[in-house]
């Protein structure tokens, strides 16, 4: 059983994320949200977060800044971006982070879940 925790700024983009997939029927006994980077970063100072679903652009903390923070933690935590900016350098950042995906906005809840299942590969077992 996972618990996944979602990053984003935007209310109805987080939403979606979290109430177009049923997270439970897919292995996830909890899903977190936050708005920020430094609220996200307390979410998994605080709870055994396997899976964070992050944007960059973000008040506060943007998501790689949370990431750097989250891999100096040091506790394999699976690190997904979601972003409308196809800029190359936070593509290059991530690579430097070891991101486990990048997805562009928009997109489909559907192919988002397919990532999210990749990304924890033989750990997923979830119901199909």
């Amino acid at each position: 059983m996972f618990r996944l925790l979602v990053v984003e700024d935007e209310e109805m983009i987080r939403n979606k994320i979290i109430y177009n997939t049923n997270w439970k029927e897919h292995g996830f006994v909890e899903v977190f949200q936050a708005s920020n980077g430094k609220e996200a970063l307390d979410i998994v100072r605080k709870n055994n977060i396997d899976i964070v679903i992050t944007d960059i652009q973000m008040p506060e903390m943007n998501g790689i800044e949370l990431i750097r923070e989250i891999k100096g933690l040091n506790r394999g935590i699976k690190c997904i971006i979601i972003t409308a900016y196809a800029e190359f350098e936070y593509a290059k950042e991530s690579v430097r982070l070891h991101v486990n995906d990048y997805i562009l906005k928009p997109f489909k809840s559907k192919d988002l879940l397919d990532i999210v299942k990749k990304t924890l590969g033989g750990n997923y077992k979830g119901e199909e």
